[in-house]
């Protein structure tokens, strides 16, 4: 699976993440002060897994507990904001069947 980077450093933010690593794909939202939220997708991803790059690399445990105490670290780190895109969810659960029929969809951040 390939998790873009943002606009101004996408080839350096871009992830590859085998399917092997791959455990579930999360859908969650971070609450802000605007009207919507602000929506996600991210991995979680087997233990042991290697750093990946992206936007979020760099925040601490404390830094994403504060920006969405409800999404696992990890998770956080591993996930990617749905702007200027659509998630066609759809070819995601088709996708996931193809490729790899045992990776779960979460919704919210925690395992259901």
């Amino acid at each position: 699976m390939t998790l873009g980077g943002a606009p101004a450093r996408y080839a350096s933010q871009t992830a590859f993440v085998p399917w092997g690593d791959v455990e579930a794909v999360v859908l969650w939202q971070q609450e802000t002060s605007a009207p919507t939220p602000m929506r996600y997708v991210g991995l979680r991803r087997r233990a042991g897994a290697p750093a990946l790059p992206g936007p979020n690399s760099a925040l601490t445990r404390e830094q994403t507990g504060r920006l969405a105490g409800h999404v696992d670290h990890e998770v956080f780190l591993a996930s990617r904001h749905i702007n200027l895109w659509t998630l066609d969810r759809e070819r995601l659960a088709q996708a996931l069947r193809t490729f790899a029929p045992s990776v779960a969809v979460e919704e919210n951040g925690r395992p259901g």
